[in-house]
């Protein structure tokens, strides 16, 4: 039975993509899934309440220009990137600190984007409890393919209130599934 810890980690990244890259897996001259922000919060399961919350942008080097499709899909512009976005070492230092030994859950294999990231950047991957919450809702019955990090709270009956592809918004829409999940149980009200 999978149950979730007291405090957890929410996580998310965003990272470059191009029109059709997904179905290539990044295979074309140059494509690289460089991250481009990581969002996270902390959650107490128990207190249903969101303790913090950490967001930084990166500017990727292998391409510096962000896709025309990266843009519309994230919301996430070229602009914001040049004035707000900082190295990968870092955002990854960063990171590393603000989630210290509490485990990190992502929809999906976000840690695998983070280890290709540390490869590309030539750093070790962080020494972190790395969990995929989508087993959390299988076992609750969910068919995770029908379902992004940004539309989770679909399998509960509710319409995400926020804009998919943000890093910060998928770790949120990720809290309010499992508030779902939780309240559905009749663990929270």
């Amino acid at each position: 039975m999978f149950v979730l810890p007291a405090e957890i980690i929410l996580w998310d990244t965003e990272y470059t993509a191009w029109e059709g890259s997904k179905a290539r897996k990044w295979s074309a001259p140059g494509e690289h899934r460089e991250i481009v922000q990581i969002g996270a919060i902390q959650y107490n399961t128990l207190k249903n309440e969101e303790q913090r919350h950490f967001d930084v942008l990166i500017k990727p080097l292998q391409n510096p220009k962000l896709s025309d499709f990266f843009v519309e899909l994230t919301g996430l512009d070229q602009s914001l990137i040049d004035r707000k976005g900082t190295d990968f070492k870092s955002a990854l230092n960063a990171f590393d600190v603000w989630t210290g030994n509490v485990p990190c859950y992502s929809y999906g294999r976000d840690f695998l984007v983070l280890r290709e990231n540390c490869d590309l950047n030539g750093l070790p991957m962080l020494e972190k409890e790395f969990i995929d919450i989508r087993d959390y809702f299988r076992e609750l019955g969910v068919d995770t393919t029908l379902y992004s990090s940004g539309t989770i709270v679909e399998a509960f009956g509710e319409k995400s209130i926020r804009y998919a592809h943000n890093a910060m918004n998928d770790a949120r829409t990720i809290r309010d599934a499992i508030r779902l999940s939780l309240r559905n149980a009749g663990e929270i009200n």
